[in-house]
């Protein structure tokens, strides 16, 4: 979660707007949906299937690692959750995790 939101707001860093992140929750029945939405640089199409591979960055030399993404990603798949990443070039992005709730007999 906190990587999450320190990658949305490096990502508004120098657009020139007044940056807005946005967390929201919400509960169904048989999973829980979190979201962290940024208006941001955004992502080119190119490259949003790599910024989940490790080591890759986006960011300048020096600034993080190109882990973040990563374990997010991997993290939410071992415990049975996805990952979606939506992204628009000078509009901002929008990664969505979906895990399932906990069955209680």
């Amino acid at each position: 979660m906190l990587n999450l939101i320190v990658n949305a707001s490096q990502a508004m860093t120098g657009t020139g707007r007044q940056g807005r992140i946005e967390v929201r929750w919400s509960a169904r029945p048989e999973e829980v949906v979190l979201t962290v939405a940024d208006n941001g640089c955004g992502i080119p199409l190119e490259l949003q299937e790599r910024v989940f591979q490790p080591l890759f960055t986006t960011k300048p030399v020096g600034i993080g690692t190109g882990l973040g993404l990563s374990i997010c990603k991997e993290l939410v798949t071992q415990f049975g959750g996805n990952l979606r990443l939506s992204s628009t070039p000078g509009e901002g992005t929008e990664i969505e995790i979906t895990l399932r709730r906990a069955q209680h007999p």
